[in-house]
C-alpha cells in the first residue's frame, strides 16, 4: 500500500504518464487504483481512480485515433509520435475495457491476464464504481460510485 500511496500522490507531470492506454497510461493507472480501491475500501485509492478516469476522459481527441484515443509510439529513429492504436496493452481496446470496467456492476475478468484482478472485499457485487463530471458524449452518463 505505501507504494501505491506514493504513486497516488505523484503529481501528473512526473507521473510519466502521455497516453491513455492500459500498459503505462491514464487507463491502466485509473483501473489498478480502482481495483486496489474496491479490494480495500480505502478512500484515496477511489479518489486517484477518479481522477485517472478523469484524465483519461480528458485524453480523448473526437476525430483522431481510434475512438477519439492515440497512443503515444517511438519510431526507428527514436522519435515519439502519436498513432491510432486499436489494441489491448497500448490502444483504445484497452482503454474502453478499463473505462467499462469502472461502470459495470460485473466484475472484470480480462485484466487477469495483466495479473491485476483483485478480489473486492468479501463482495458479490463490485463494492464501489467510479464517478466523475467528465462524460464522452454530452448524453452519456458519468461514471458513478456507488
Amino acid at each position: 500500500m505505501e507504494i501505491a500511496r506514493r504513486a497516488a500522490d505523484r503529481a501528473p507531470d512526473q507521473s510519466g504518464v502521455m497516453d491513455a492506454g492500459l500498459c503505462h497510461g491514464a487507463a491502466g493507472l485509473a483501473h489498478v487504483f480502482n481495483r486496489m480501491f474496491q479490494a480495500s475500501g480505502e478512500s484515496w485509492l477511489g479518489d486517484a481512480a477518479e481522477f485517472w478516469f478523469g484524465q483519461t476522459l480528458d485524453m480523448r481527441r473526437p476525430g483522431e485515433g481510434v475512438a477519439g484515443y492515440s497512443a503515444q509510439t517511438m519510431d526507428e529513429d527514436g522519435i515519439k509520435r502519436w498513432a491510432s492504436e486499436p489494441g489491448i496493452l497500448t490502444g483504445a481496446a484497452g482503454t474502453a475495457l478499463a473505462l467499462l470496467a469502472a461502470v459495470s456492476p460485473v466484475e472484470p475478468k480480462w485484466d487477469q491476464m495483466f495479473l491485476v484482478s483483485i478480489p473486492t472485499a468479501g463482495a458479490t457485487e463490485r463494492p464501489a464504481r467510479i464517478e466523475h463530471a467528465h462524460a464522452v458524449e454530452a448524453n452519456d452518463p458519468p461514471l458513478r460510485r456507488s
